[in-house]
């Protein structure tokens, strides 16, 4: 896409100024060029389409492609050895670079166990469909025989793929500890995070109802 982008771009500004005028009645327009400017973008630039271009999606291409080497790429070596966990890449023949996940193991058993451990791993997991979801297999991994292996298949999963689930919780602790509620607790904090994080979440009333009722009653002062 990024060696394509003035051709791309142009369907997605198309797109984007009919939406524009449809919905908002508005053109889509390049702000006022100044001579020297500090705070944003100011290129110098023949239409609107090339301002956007330049300014927003290629710029959005480049963060991209930097985020995905920097998180992906630089750590292919770990990636890699993750991806011998799974069905249809486990592997006895590769035994040796689960060396490289050391750190994650290394405080509960010896690179040795875990090597012997990986080795009944790969003959329980050869049958398994090779599409198989990490969380699917974690059920299948029992902790109690594979110590190891459901470690690092927790690891594995707990992996964020971007970080939006994080940035998005700061946006949401923005938007709730306003001035006026400075003063607020931290369960009440929390609880009300996570009812604008996860807010597709569907909630029963009657089993708040009952937990509320098993809790122990609270008397008020009159």
């Amino acid at each position: 896409m990024r060696e394509t982008a003035n051709d791309t771009f142009t369907e997605v500004f198309q797109v984007a100024s009919k939406f524009s005028a449809n919905l908002f009645d508005t053109e889509l327009q390049a702000p006022r060029v100044t001579s020297r400017q500090k705070s944003s973008a100011n290129p110098q630039t023949t239409s609107n389409e090339e301002y956007f271009r330049v300014t927003t999606f290629i710029t959005c291409i480049d963060t991209l492609i930097q985020n995905l080497t920097d998180r992906f790429i630089k750590n292919e070596d770990i990636l890699s050895s993750f991806q011998l966990l799974l069905p249809g890449y486990a592997c006895e023949k590769k035994i040796n670079e689960l060396e490289k996940l050391g750190p994650y193991f290394q405080d509960e058993m010896p690179l040795s166990a875990v090597q012997a451990e990986y080795k009944l791993w790969c003959a329980k997991i050869s049958s398994i469909d090779p599409s198989t979801e990490i969380l699917k297999l974690l059920e299948y991994c029992d902790g109690t025989f594979f110590r190891a292996m459901n470690l690092l298949l927790k690891v594995m999963a707990t992996l964020p793929v971007t970080t939006a689930s994080v940035e998005r919780s700061f946006s949401t602790m923005k938007r709730i500890k306003t001035l006026p509620r400075s003063v607020m607790g931290h369960d009440r904090l929390s609880a009300l995070a996570m009812m604008s994080i996860h807010w597709d979440t569907v909630v029963d009333p009657e089993e708040v109802l009952d937990l509320l009722a098993k809790k122990k009653s609270r008397k008020l002062l009159f």
